[in-house]
């Protein structure tokens, strides 16, 4: 009986999944090259609201028919001010992202507090307030990112009643920051103030410290819809090797970009600057990178540029361009692009000026362009200026 029960929970999980994502017919299949130029000229859509809530779904049910376990209808009360409902607005309209959809299909928060709490007989008041004082060491050694994981943990291990998210005016124009409201189940009131700010003139969503939002290490312009790094990312401090191209493309999080690494030696050092351009998730993106190691140093890793130079990204697709970073000072310029498209990465073309402190510099950097191998990157100089096409 439990294996027919399991069978029946595959077959229904499959045929809901099929129903719920749109496949092209039979009748609007084409060749194998028009599909290909369609796919360069006008990219796939991303995965909309409705078939993620539909995948949720889909999960859910497939956990009842497996353990008997009904799905929790249960929602925290959640409440926005106008501010925040208007960013939400916006992004939903340029990526169809709505995430009141997105949040109305998700799992109800209070599942796992609740779960540990009858199962293990735990005391989450006790658990929140130990988590707290972690995060007040942290805060105290100056790790602002573990400080908020910690904090993170110890709130949504609680058991949440209501949440608010709401902005507070600063003492600069248009600027305005994120404020939490959480109540929870044991009466406790909390009002938390994450260190992210808006700026309503441009469009800037930042974190305080320069250490991008929530301490992530990206800022996100949602009038430009695009996610990218800061300067001080906490990522600067584990250089970059091999395995991270290779993990990010084995991880089923539909990363399909592509790189080029141009190496050199200048001053004494071992040199690398790498680009990338592609889909990353839900966002059509690029990114140049510039690090270092001793010469002679075997292996792929490399460290993390310490010093800055000034470098500028555009990523674009045909005449439209999805990203725009202008010429400022950096060791790792991105920009990643949310939209209802995502385009394959031989369609992209990626453009980068970077500024090199000397000329050495420069001719070692564009002596590894020349005798790239798969000729598909071109450049100009101009003075200290290399301006290059991929």
């Amino acid at each position: 009986m439990k294996i027919t029960k399991r069978v029946f929970a595959v077959l229904l999980a499959v045929v809901m999944f099929l129903t719920a994502v749109p496949f092209a017919s039979a009748k609007e299949e084409s060749s194998i090259e028009t599909y290909k130029k369609q796919m360069l000229e006008y990219g796939f859509p991303v995965i909309s609201t409705e078939e993620f809530g539909a995948f949720l779904r889909i999960l859910q049910t497939f956990r009842y028919l497996l353990t008997g376990i009904e799905p929790n209808t249960e929602r925290i009360e959640v409440t926005y001010d106008e501010i925040v409902r208007n960013i939400t607005s916006q992004m939903c309209t340029e990526s169809g992202l709505d995430f009141n959809l997105i949040a109305a299909n998700l799992p109800n928060l209070n599942i796992i507090p609740n779960f540990f709490k009858n199962k293990y007989n735990i005391d989450t008041t006790l658990f929140r307030e130990e988590r707290y004082a972690k995060e007040a060491e942290y805060a105290a050694q100056g790790n602002d990112l573990m400080a908020t994981i910690c904090h993170t943990i110890g709130a949504f291990m609680s058991i949440i009643e209501k949440m608010y998210v709401y902005t507070v005016a600063t003492d600069e124009k248009d600027v305005y920051e994120l404020v939490l409201y959480l109540k929870f189940e044991d009466g406790t009131e909390e009002t938390h103030y994450p260190g992210v700010y808006i700026n309503m003139e441009t469009g800037e969503c930042y974190g305080k410290n320069g250490t991008g939002v929530f301490g992530i290490g990206h800022n996100f312009n949602f009038y430009e819809m695009t996610i990218y790094s800061t300067v001080d990312c906490w990522m600067r401090n584990y250089g970059f090797c091999l395995f991270y191209d290779v993990a990010a493309n084995l991880l089923p999080t539909n990363f399909k970009y592509i790189t080029r690494r141009f190496k050199f030696s200048y001053d004494g050092l071992d040199w690398m600057i790498q680009m990338w351009k592609g889909s990353y998730f839900i966002s059509n993106g690029g990114e140049v990178g510039l690090y270092w190691r001793e010469k002679g140093q075997l292996g792929s890793f490399y460290n993390c540029a310490t010093e800055e130079i000034p470098m500028s990204l555009q990523v674009s697709i045909g005449d439209k361009i999805l990203v725009n970073r202008k010429l400022q000072d950096h060791w790792w310029i991105c920009g990643f692009n949310l939209g209802e498209k995502l385009y394959l990465p031989t369609a992209l073309t990626l453009r980068t000026t970077l500024v090199m402190p000397d000329k050495e510099m420069l001719e070692a950097f564009t002596a590894s362009i020349d005798a790239n191998v798969m000729g598909d990157v071109s450049y100009t100089v101009d003075g200290l200026s290399v301006n290059v096409v991929w």
